[in-house]
């Protein structure tokens, strides 16, 4: 079974290259980024929740809604933060080497999820 976090830092580690590589002055865009990340993760783990136990979904959703909004709330205060630095350089999402790195790290966290 999938944890709900694997998803969302699967995707924060993908994106460390890129940041890197954008200067220290990239940190408050990763800020963002970062929350960004774990609001759609949010979203989704409630949206699964409302699907397959609509009930358990109820109760947790002032829970997960308040985590949302408070992770929304710091994006919306970074959202005036000067970004001094360069453009960040992604690659193909759809080549060998990121599809390889992505399934090592969810491997990687289902394996030590499971101890």
């Amino acid at each position: 079974m999938e944890h709900p976090e694997s998803a969302g830092t699967a995707a924060i580690a993908q994106l460390r290259r890129p940041l890197a590589a954008a200067g220290p002055n990239a940190r408050p865009m990763a800020i963002v980024i970062n929350l960004l990340t774990i609001v759609s993760m949010f979203v989704r783990n409630l949206a699964l929740l409302l699907i397959f136990s609509p009930s358990a979904g109820l109760i947790a959703s002032l829970p997960i809604v308040a985590m949302a909004l408070i992770a929304a709330g710091f994006v919306w205060w970074q959202r005036h933060s000067p970004v001094n630095s360069s453009p960040l350089a992604f690659g193909s999402p759809i080549s060998l080497r990121q599809l390889a790195s992505f399934a090592a790290i969810f491997v990687s966290i289902q394996a030590a999820s499971s101890f």
